[in-house]
């Protein structure tokens, strides 16, 4: 966000000269830890967690913040001293971890008696694996392949731009600039803000779901509307919040397709 308002001309600070960028940088950190306590309250006055007793709140909050300014500080680090951004690494480490215990996870999912891995489901269930509906499964796994080869694929693409010199007539040059050359920081905004406009539509929806009148039950109708699900959690099922949520497999799809798009 600081990065927009300079770049818009919106902050007059000159990146270049190292008096700005240190003033920039303690800016980015002061924000970043502001964010971080707002947030960790948001996240627990918004129902993520279930509602808790103010000391327990209190507790998941201060969990929340330490964990997140860990994180900060480690994306310090490994931007320094590392190879490339510490919030890519971390990224990566989380959907790696995601994926991994999708795969092979022994543990029954709650609820039901069905594994969660994928290949236990296959050795235990067969063809039922294929397709588990809430559930990892063949599909899902062969979709995820696919949309990583796609990505590598097309990170991989280079355009080349023609250049020509203005000094020395005729000379001519290409330079190549990647297709997706700026990585996966619209990925992370995009996500940011969807997730800001579900926890908004949470909080909102916790605090004046029963009571709400007039413009308080628009602006829910419009930002998000929830159901408890059977495990006590808060599930979108209408507005925004519902739209911008991921579809859990084909029955998703096939029963919404507009949401799917």
């Amino acid at each position: 966000m600081i990065e927009l308002l300079v770049g818009s001309g919106l902050i007059g600070l000159d990146l270049t000269d190292p008096e700005d960028r240190r003033l920039f940088q303690a800016i980015q950190r002061v924000l970043s830890v502001v964010l971080i306590v707002v947030y960790s309250v948001f996240y627990v006055i918004g129902g993520r967690f279930d509602h808790m007793p103010l000391n327990k709140s209190i507790m998941v909050i201060m969990q929340l913040a330490l964990g997140s300014l860990m994180l900060m500080l480690l994306d310090d680090l490994v931007s320094k001293w590392g190879i490339g951004s510490g919030i890519s690494l971390f990224i990566l480490a989380g959907v790696t971890t995601g994926v991994f215990w999708n795969i092979f996870s022994p543990v029954k999912a709650p609820g039901t008696e069905r594994v969660v891995g994928v290949i236990p489901a296959l050795i235990i269930e067969r063809a039922g694996a294929i397709y588990r509906a809430g559930l990892p499964d063949l599909l899902g796994l062969a979709s995820t392949v696919i949309v990583i080869l796609i990505v590598v694929l097309t990170y991989g693409i280079r355009v080349n731009v023609p250049i020509s010199h203005t000094l020395m007539r005729g000379q001519r040059t290409r330079y190549p600039i990647r297709l997706l050359y700026v990585s996966n920081v619209p990925i992370i905004f995009a996500l940011a803000l969807m997730g800001d406009i579900d926890l908004i539509a949470r909080i909102l929806w916790s605090r004046f779901a029963e009571s709400a009148t007039g413009w308080q039950q628009t602006l829910m109708n419009i930002l998000g509307t929830f159901e408890v699900d059977p495990n006590g959690q808060l599930r979108a099922i209408g507005g925004l919040a519902y739209y911008i949520a991921t579809p859990r497999g084909p029955t998703d799809i096939i029963q919404d397709p507009l949401r799917a798009l």
